[in-house]
Parts: structure tokens; C-alpha cells; sequence
């Protein structure tokens, strides 16, 4: 029966895939090679971090005083290639953005390609409707010595993490947009590629909403996936007009947040 087939499909699904270059080298084996590891649990949609990091067109813009500058913003051209377990795009030579389903980003970023490399894995974990874990690897052979200086160390665990939350000040605020019905790549260009073909595949999977979804549905079944989107919403407070506004949820790891202090999700008016 399925009970006495179970082990054996297991067993023949072999462990999960290891984080490798694209010779199949194991990375964390590499010689020469360090990882940072970095874990968040943030209240998005995974499925807007995967496209974001899909899409670097964001970068000059959301990264402003870190890894990008919107003085620097140039037009790009996305070239698709396809891999054994997804997709890869690439609008430069050496480096390139690629996705691994169910859920799993790779990032070839080297700061100069033939010297100092860089692989980046993160996996964006879906908890529920708009409710995600991290879990990122960095993979670099330059700066190595970092790891065994803590103060370093936690200088570039620092920069790191004020770059993911880059990213998240700004879904925060699509995500919300989302919910109130706006649509998804409404005007969508070229280079907007790689994330349009990810929201596709996420239509036919996780954003089936029916019977046949993924999402658990309690312990009775009666659960309805709208249920479980409401579990993540933001609270509500009012500005000064009396109108309700969505707070961005306290995160203890945003080093951008004012401490002690809420940041709405809207533009306040100025204080005179």
C-alpha cells in the first residue's frame, strides 16, 4: 500500500541539493571559500522577496547608500536561460540571477569576476499568506580573515542585514498595495522577465487558493486560505486627518527603524 511505498520513494528522492558553483563544487567545501549565514522571519509574501531578488533593475534604487546608487541606473536587458531545477537571467556577463523551485534564489554577484567571487543562496520559505523565513548564505573568497574578527564580523553581518531590510521597508509597502487589489507587474517591461515568468509559476502553485492549494487548512480542513492571510496583516492606528493607516510590524533586526518609535506605512504630513 502507499504506507509501505512512503520509504522507499524517499529514498530514491535522495538528500536534499547542497549549495554549489556551477562546476557542482560544494561551497561550503570550496577551499578558499567562507559563508555567512543570516535568518529572518519577516511578515511578506515570500513570494515578492523571490521576485525581488529576481530583479535587479531594484537595486540602484531600494540599495541607495549601499550596494547601489540611482545615479549609476542604466537600462537593462534580461537574456533567460533555463536550468535543470528552474530559471536563470542574466543582463551581465559573469553574473546572474536565478531561481530554483519550490522557493530558493541563487545570485552569482563576484565584485571582480576572475578574482573575488561571490554566490549568494537564500531561501524564502513560505510560514503563510504573507508570512516568510529567510534563510541566507553567503559564499565569498575575499575577505575571509573577517570571520575570525569578531568585530568585523559583526560589521559585515551589519551591512548585510541593512541591505535585506532594504528590501523589506520597500514590500512592506507592495505587499500592501497587493491587498488592496492592485495587480501584480501591471506595466511589466523587458527586464522584468525572470520575476513575470516566477508570478506565473506562483499562480499555478502556491497562489491557488482552491482545494488543491498548499497552504494547511487547520486542523479541521475548514480553514479557508484568507484565514490564514489575516494572521499576518498589519495593526491599525489613525493620522492626523482620522483616517486608518497599516503600521509597518516592529522588527528587532531593522537597524532602519527609529527606535521607540512606528513608522506608518504612508507619507505623514509634514509637522509646521
Amino acid at each position: 500500500g502507499p504506507e509501505d511505498s512512503a520509504p522507499s520513494d524517499a529514498a530514491e528522492a535522495g538528500p536534499p541539493p547542497r549549495d554549489v558553483d556551477d562546476e557542482g563544487t560544494a561551497l561550503l567545501e570550496k577551499i578558499g571559500y567562507v559563508c555567512q549565514y543570516m535568518c529572518f522571519d519577516l511578515p511578506i509574501d515570500h513570494s515578492l522577496m523571490i521576485e525581488n531578488l529576481l530583479d535587479p533593475a531594484h537595486i540602484p534604487f531600494a540599495h541607495e547608500g549601499t550596494i547601489g546608487r540611482r545615479s549609476q541606473a542604466e537600462p537593462l536587458e534580461m537574456k533567460i536561460k533555463k536550468t535543470p531545477r528552474g530559471i536563470r537571467g542574466q543582463v551581465k556577463e559573469g553574473y546572474f540571477n536565478g531561481f530554483e523551485a519550490p522557493c530558493t534564489i541563487v545570485l552569482h554577484t563576484p565584485p571582480k569576476p576572475g578574482k573575488m567571487d561571490m554566490w549568494q543562496y537564500v531561501n524564502c520559505t513560505p510560514t503563510a499568506p504573507g508570512q516568510m523565513r529567510m534563510v541566507y548564505r553567503s559564499y565569498r573568497n575575499w575577505a575571509t580573515f573577517v570571520q575570525w574578527l569578531p568585530p568585523l564580523r559583526r560589521m559585515f553581518e551589519s551591512f548585510s542585514t541593512k541591505i535585506v531590510f532594504q528590501d523589506y521597508n520597500l514590500l512592506l509597502g507592495q505587499q500592501m498595495r497587493l491587498r488592496e487589489k492592485g495587480l501584480a507587474w501591471n506595466a511589466a517591461i523587458q527586464v522584468d522577465t525572470l520575476p513575470v515568468m516566477y508570478r506565473n509559476y506562483w499562480k499555478r502553485t502556491f497562489g491557488k487558493t482552491d482545494k488543491d492549494s498548499p497552504w494547511w487548512r487547520g486542523w479541521d480542513g475548514s480553514l479557508d486560505v484568507e484565514d490564514l492571510d489575516r494572521l499576518g496583516v498589519f495593526s491599525k492606528d489613525f493620522d492626523c486627518n482620522g483616517c486608518a493607516v497599516p503600521h509597518r510590524p516592529h522588527h528587532p533586526q531593522n537597524s532602519l527603524e527609529v527606535s521607540g518609535r512606528l513608522a506608518p506605512l504612508r507619507p505623514q504630513p509634514a509637522q509646521g
